[in-house]
């Protein structure tokens, strides 16, 4: 399902994810795909714009939830990563959220991973 955001979070959006690159945020993680931090910022963004906590190209975050959201934008890099990799999988539930589950090919890495600690 493919999302369309407003002009406003879009423009902020691709600010702070340049000012993200520029600082090294993703090369400290080893994190190559950048797009999905993108739809995480972006629906965070979103419901600021809602809540009317997004003024003049800027987001009205404190310290905790900002956190949290790069918390989350690292996360969902890297589990995209992970399943890029044939390592896990997902779907959508009713609600669609990301269900994420092993593949037989994480099965057996996490088998072999585990046999030689």
């Amino acid at each position: 399902m493919n999302k369309t955001y407003q002009p406003e979070v879009i423009d902020l959006s691709n600010k702070i994810m340049k000012s993200l690159e520029e600082d090294g945020f993703f090369k400290e993680y080893d994190i190559v795909d950048i797009e999905p931090a993108k739809s995480v910022l972006c629906d965070s963004l979103t419901e600021k714009f809602i809540s009317g906590d997004l003024n003049d190209g800027s987001a009205n975050y404190d310290d905790n939830e900002f956190e949290k959201i790069m918390n989350l934008m690292i996360v969902s890099c890297l589990l995209e990563g992970i399943k890029h990799k044939g390592y896990i999988d997902s779907f959508p539930d009713e609600n669609g959220e990301e269900m994420y589950f092993t593949t037989e090919k994480g099965k057996q890495y996490m088998k072999y991973f585990g046999e030689n600690e």
